[in-house]
């Protein structure tokens, strides 16, 4: 899957569970190039089915916990992904934006094609 379409906004529920599937595809060649190339080993989460209307906030505390084991281990700087309201279009944007920025700067790092 491409990097690129972690900048996608998702418009539905079908939508979000495409992106999540986005999220997990980039999370896993993450983790994958950190162990090649870095010989950590990290955990890999389970980012590909969020509970569409139902506990969001785990899916969310894991995925912080994903972004916040690589962005410790590449020296990246981090953003806060569990205080969203996917309700509301803009925050849902902008939270899209900067998640897709999260997982572009590992990409970079990692020097990983998107």
């Amino acid at each position: 899957m491409s990097l690129a379409n972690l900048f996608n906004v998702p418009a539905s529920p079908a939508d979000f569970l495409v992106y999540s599937f986005n999220v997990q595809d980039q999370h896993r060649r993450i983790v994958a190039a950190i162990r090649e190339q870095k010989s950590i080993t990290l955990p890999i989460y389970q980012l590909d089915e969020p509970p569409i209307g139902g506990d969001i906030g785990t899916w969310t505390l894991q995925l912080q916990d994903a972004v916040n084991d690589f962005t410790g281990v590449l020296n990246i700087t981090g953003f806060d992904f569990t205080q969203v309201d996917f309700e509301e279009p803009g925050q849902l944007a902008s939270w899209t934006f900067l998640l897709g920025t999260q997982f572009r700067l590992a990409n970079d790092a990692l020097g990983l094609g998107g």
